[in-house]
């Protein structure tokens, strides 16, 4: 696995946003890029302007590519308005990321085990 520490941080900030209500769909401080770059806040940090550089910078641990595909793939379960904030939308993106994340830091095992991290028990 590529950078295990990165990416099991990923996943917990995640599953923390899934389980306490701060995941949403097109709201980017609570979208699954704005969870994991500010952890439910849009952190100044995560961007900022650098003058000499004349560009903008990325201090997330991700590429601006990586973020790109995270983020599309969480999106790209939603068809209707009304699918923003379900929460098999949410569920359904969230795994769409963990696919991209698994790729992302080439974890070959385990697939099933993060999976069931973001299952939700009913009583």
């Amino acid at each position: 696995m590529k950078n295990k520490e990165q990416f099991e941080k990923t996943v917990q900030v995640l599953v923390k946003a899934y389980f306490e209500g701060t995941l949403e769909h097109m709201d980017c401080r609570a979208c699954a890029v704005g969870n994991i770059v500010g952890h439910g806040e849009w952190m100044p940090q995560f961007v900022r302007y650098d003058p000499y550089n004349e560009r903008v910078q990325n201090n997330s641990g991700y590429t601006w590519k990586e973020l790109g595909v995270i983020e599309r793939a969480f999106e790209s379960v939603i068809t209707t308005r009304e699918d923003f904030n379900s929460d098999q939308h949410q569920y359904n993106g969230l795994m769409a990321v963990l696919d991209v994340l698994f790729e992302i830091h080439e974890v070959e095992q385990g697939h099933e085990e993060y999976r069931k991290m973001f299952d939700k028990v009913e009583i």
